[in-house]
């Protein structure tokens, strides 16, 4: 049922790109109870420009590959596994922004992985990522749903 205006809706309201941007925050929860386990991540949204432009980017290189390949007289080789596992790795980390573990009231920037201390880096969050993939599903859920990002 549409609800009765006196003026029409303007779409600038549901701007996911913009809204998207803005990073949010989400706790990491334990794999099987669901309990929060005191870790937080920000990320921004999978319509969020800064994803976007991180998705233009990898699929131009992708074609820039092929063409060079097609110039060569040659077919651009398939990927393994491994790598398209990488790429969902590295598309997920894209959408983190940081992260913080707190405990006792103490926020602390950075995660502990094995008795250590690890801050936050593009390169960690790929390690911590191949490495548990349910925080992978986690950060991947939570940037697909805009309902994180607009808020009625």
């Amino acid at each position: 049922m549409s609800k009765t205006t006196t003026a029409p809706f303007d779409f600038a309201a549901l701007d996911l790109t913009a809204a998207a941007d803005t990073p949010v925050e989400i706790e990491i929860k334990h794999p099987v109870s669901g309990d929060g386990l005191g870790v937080f991540v920000s990320v921004v949204g999978a319509e969020s420009a800064t994803f976007q432009t991180y998705l233009r980017a990898q699929a131009n290189a992708a074609r820039r590959k092929a063409f060079e390949a097609s110039r060569k007289g040659k077919q651009d080789e398939p990927t393994t596994v491994e790598q398209d596992e990488d790429d969902i790795i590295r598309a997920v980390a894209a959408c983190m922004t940081g992260w913080r573990t707190v405990v006792d009231g103490i926020s602390q920037p950075a995660i502990v992985w094995d008795g250590r201390s690890l801050e936050f880096s593009e390169h960690n969050a790929c390690l911590w990522l191949k490495q548990f993939r349910w925080v992978r599903g986690q950060i991947n859920e939570a940037t697909a749903d805009m309902g994180n990002f607009i808020k009625d």
